[in-house]
């Protein structure tokens, strides 16, 4: 059950920080809008902070862009030696295992170049306080 707290909560926070960079480019006027993007992006920095360095590792959570179907994703474990340890978010969050012993970060890198991903980061380690 804290699993899913945790994935809900970060999903809420993905969206949050999401919608906020793509308000960036619109100039705004309102008070409380420029409020709340300070509020995304210390959060952001906090979230930095907290999770610097502390991440399982050989694993890897990797958001695939809606409307990418099975199949491909089936593909795309095979093409970056990943298997799915359990999918978080139906249909496209998932947690995945890395097979061959590559490093987080040049998977990271490697999949962010993937038009069907929409994000991959590690598997941090999160507690709640």
């Amino acid at each position: 059950m804290n699993d899913i707290i945790q994935t809900i909560f970060k999903f809420l926070i993905i969206a949050f920080l999401v919608t906020a960079c793509v308000e960036q480019d619109v100039k705004i006027n309102d008070k409380s809008s420029e409020s709340l993007r300070s509020m995304a992006v210390e959060k952001e920095e906090q979230r930095k902070v907290s999770c610097k360095g502390k991440y399982i590792p050989g694993e890897i959570l990797v958001q695939f862009k809606d409307g990418t179907e099975r199949n491909t994703i089936d593909v795309l474990q095979k093409k970056f030696h990943l298997k799915t340890k359990r999918i978080l978010t139906p249909p496209n969050l998932f947690l995945m295992k890395i097979l061959d012993g590559s490093s987080v970060g040049s998977v990271m890198e490697r999949l962010r170049n993937c038009e069907e991903i929409q994000y991959a980061e590690p598997n941090y380690i999160r507690t709640v306080h």
